[in-house]
């Protein structure tokens, strides 16, 4: 982008730079901790299609199938466990009639119904199986449930798995429909990452939107995505860092400064010194275009050089329009 220095006393160029801001160091760390590269490319188609998300959408909103299916298992054994392994049986990627698992990457999530009429990744499964289980909740059944995400300890780390569990005489019990058996998982051991209730899992269908809008160019639906996930369950790191950056980008910066800080909170060193170098670098960038604004070039003038200092080596073309603006105020300041 190339900026207008002809009548830099309007502040145009000023935040101009300010919409780029970070453009450096967000280069390499913006997207940290999210989907693959290959996923976050942004080209102009990707950026007009529609995206039909619906932040009121109810991913585990069930079908007078999976109904059906939850009286068939209630019906089947007079005991929890007996039911729960029925439950398992009609509904494993391996039975005639379960459910088909394929990959998620480049595609917007599934809801419970769209995934039993097509496939779905580990998320998009949970969420069949615990329509499932609140179906059959509301025919009496009484299961306590709830859902794990978890990190395969032989996947990258950014991998993680999500799948429906129930309490059985206070045993925790498994029900992966990618598994071999009831009780086991698709890969193996793993560490916990995080403990949802059923209703708090819904936040990871909308969490996945996020996701699939930001890596297709829609920030602004994003934000909307993941704000949502986080009314539904707050606790989440990932995304409240994710939507701390694209607050960021927007040139939100307070907004963004406490989004950094929650997910440190919640996991510290979620943001990592990348991410809060970053910031300050853009804070000061803010806070230098504030101030040119307001006639003060002197304190215009520090905030520049802060910014220099914290990111010293910026992109050619920050680096140019900065270092203009530095030598502006100091002329100003002379005046």
């Amino acid at each position: 982008m190339k900026l207008d220095f002809s009548q830099p006393r309007h502040g145009h160029a000023h935040r101009a730079l300010l919409a780029t801001a970070g453009r450096t160091l967000a280069a390499g760390l913006a997207f940290t901790a999210m989907a693959p590269a290959a996923h976050g490319i942004f080209t102009a188609s990707a950026q007009a299609q529609k995206s039909y998300y619906n932040p009121k959408t109810d991913p585990f909103e069930a079908t007078q199938e999976m109904k059906d299916r939850a009286t068939l298992i209630m019906s089947s054994a007079p005991d929890l466990k007996g039911r729960m392994g029925a439950l398992f049986d009609m509904l494993s990627t391996s039975s005639p009639v379960g459910l088909k698992a394929s990959s998620g990457i480049g595609r917007a999530p599934r809801t419970a119904k769209q995934t039993l009429q097509k496939s779905g990744d580990c998320t998009d499964l949970a969420g069949v199986i615990i329509a499932v289980i609140n179906s059959m909740n509301a025919q009496g059944a009484g299961i306590e449930a709830d859902a794990v995400v978890v990190h395969f300890r032989s996947s990258p780390p950014d991998e993680k798995h999500m799948v429906a569990r129930v309490h059985i005489s206070g045993m925790p019990l498994i029900i992966d429909p990618q598994a071999g058996s009831i009780g086991a998982t698709k890969a193996g051991s793993y560490d916990v990452a995080l403990t949802l209730t059923l209703e708090q899992a819904a936040g990871m269908y909308h969490r996945k939107y996020g996701d699939y809008l930001r890596d297709n160019g829609m920030a602004a639906e994003a934000v909307k995505a993941y704000e949502r996930s986080l009314e539904i369950f707050g606790g989440d790191a990932y995304v409240h860092k994710n939507l701390g950056i694209l607050y960021e980008k927007a040139g939100r910066m307070d907004e963004a400064a406490r989004q950094f800080a929650t997910a440190d909170s919640i996991a510290p060193g979620t943001s990592r010194s990348g991410d809060a170098k970053r910031g300050s670098y853009n804070q000061e960038l803010k806070a230098a275009v504030d101030a040119y604004n307001s006639d003060d070039y002197c304190g215009c003038e520090r905030h520049y050089r802060n910014a220099l200092e914290i990111d010293p080596k910026p992109a050619h073309a920050d680096s140019a329009t900065i270092n203009a603006y530095i030598d502006d105020c100091a002329r100003r300041q002379q005046k």
